[in-house]
């Protein structure tokens, strides 16, 4: 593992603290198909705007990242609902972040660009 993990695990945990607590939480009224909808277009907004200005000779797939972040999104609100908590989101996040960023030892472009 490398020393960028735990960071790593950390914004996911705090993505989904965030976005799936705090907003999704604030939409619980809307139903449990439109809440997650809801938190999983901001935080689609919020990867696309991290994205927007990469450094000169990397190429983003915008449309590749916006539809797999939605889609990973409404999943993650669906878990949060059915579960009634955050957990199992945050689980989720954190261990995709584990197996995308565990062997770096410093953190990407985009974090600190």
């Amino acid at each position: 593992m490398g020393s960028f993990v735990i960071a790593a695990a950390g914004i996911g945990a705090t993505e989904e603290v965030l976005f799936r607590g705090y907003i999704q939480g604030r939409f619980q009224g809307m139903g449990w198909v439109l809440a997650p909808i809801i938190a999983a277009t901001a935080h689609t907004l919020y990867k696309l705007a991290l994205f927007f200005s990469p450094p000169v000779g990397v190429t983003i797939n915008y449309l590749f990242l916006a539809i797999g972040t939605l889609l990973a999104g409404i999943i993650f609100g669906w878990l949060r609902e059915r579960a009634g908590n955050i957990l199992p989101p945050v689980a989720g996040h954190v261990l995709f972040d584990i197996v995308v960023y565990g062997e770096r030892a410093h953190a990407p472009w985009w974090v600190w660009y």
